[in-house]
Formats: C-alpha cells, structure tokens, sequence
C-alpha cells in the first residue's frame, strides 16, 4: 500500500506547501511507512521556497493518530 499527503506550514513570515509519498511497511493496526516529500512553493518569505527530502513513521489505523519524522533540505 501507499500513502500519499500534502502539508502546508504557516509562519508569520509566509506559507511553505509539499507534498509526500510513502509505503506501508506492516499490515497491523499500527503500520510504519516511509518515503519521499517534496517542497513546491510557498508564499511571503517562502515564495521560491523548493526542497525534497525523506519522511518515516507510525499510523495507527484504528483512530488515524499519525506521527511523521522528516529530514531533508529547504531553499528559500
């Protein structure tokens, strides 16, 4: 399976937009996953905001409780 989620970051300064991408490692109530994300705009102080990196995580399935650890780079 894969999941897939777009983010959205607001700061005072502006709005920075991704999305990612991600496979399910494990079938049970909880699921790790990891994959990709990517940066693709932004607005304010972000609007040439561009980056991609790597996301990791743990969905329980029962209630959708989500917790996403990422690391990449970000251009602005």
């Amino acid at each position: 399976s894969t999941v897939t989620a777009s983010f959205t970051i607001r700061t005072r300064d502006g709005t920075i937009y991704g999305s990612g991408r991600a496979a399910l490692h494990s079938s049970g109530r909880y699921a790790s996953f990891g994959g990709s994300l990517s940066v693709s705009h932004g607005t304010g102080r972000y609007v040439d905001a561009h980056g991609n990196g790597k996301l990791y995580g743990v969905i329980d399935r029962r209630t959708s409780a989500l917790t996403v650890q990422t690391i990449g780079t970000l251009s602005y």
